[in-house]
């Protein structure tokens, strides 16, 4: 009775650090629900309480299970009876959208299409408005949605370190690739679609060797501009029209 209502258990403050988006109260309601040790006694203690949080599994809440976050670090201070908070939010790299032709129909009858935010390492944290222009790196994937909140832009990890690191070299090049379509997964094949110039169709299955150096090649031999596509799909080959 004495450790459960006693009020010198009672959390006088919470200080939370290196959030730009949310206070230090959203932080906490955010991460109660997977911060409630797994233990018989787990109800007795409420988010105001010092044990609650001496007895959180950190392990439960630094992973994927808050999309928005990428770690979670808690520290009671109990001396000060302070909650300290550190969290290292995802930062924005990119927008996912599926294609509306595979989505379905909503209620109305018409056709819609969803989107979400994901970081540079290809993971989802958050729903995102659709994106149209130039100004912000769009992936239009045209199979079923199969995304989820704090899980991949596509299923396979491989997949996703081979597109980064393919539009790195194409971006290093002095290409503009903002735009990429995730064709059939079966076909395993994604493509490039740049602002001026033609489509590079790539596999999801490896990076085409030398890449740069290839590029480099092709626009000093053609007009890349007049061309309508580069296909980079079987190793040691290149095809073009």
């Amino acid at each position: 009775y004495f450790l459960v209502y006693g009020s010198f258990l009672n959390i006088k403050s919470i200080e939370a650090s290196d959030s730009k988006l949310f206070g230090a109260e959203e932080i906490t309601r955010i991460i109660v629900p997977y911060a409630i040790p797994r233990y018989p006694w787990r109800a007795l203690f409420t988010p105001g309480h010092m044990l609650f949080w001496q007895l959180a599994k950190t392990s439960t809440i630094t992973s994927r299970v808050v999309p928005i976050f990428e770690s979670v670090f808690i520290k009671p201070d109990w001396g000060k009876r302070v909650l300290k908070i550190e969290v290292n939010e995802r930062l924005f790299f990119g927008v996912w959208c599926s294609d509306k032709n595979v989505i379905g129909f909503v209620n109305s009858g018409e056709q819609t299409e969803t989107c979400f935010a994901f970081d540079r390492e290809g993971v989802i944290f958050g729903q995102a408005p659709r994106a149209e222009g130039s100004l912000l790196f769009l992936v239009r994937n045209e199979n079923l949605f199969s995304g989820f909140l704090g899980g991949n832009i596509l299923p396979r990890g491989n997949w996703i370190r081979n597109v980064f690191d393919t539009l790195a070299v194409i971006n290093d090049q002095g290409g503009s690739a903002n735009l990429i379509v995730i064709k059939s997964y079966a076909l395993e094949e994604w493509e490039v679609r740049l602002p001026e110039g033609p489509r590079l169709l790539f596999s999801l299955n490896f990076i085409p060797q030398n890449l740069f150096g290839l590029l480099r090649n092709l626009e000093k031999r053609f007009d890349l501009e007049k061309l309508e596509y580069i296909d980079f799909r079987v190793q040691n080959r290149v095809f073009y029209k």
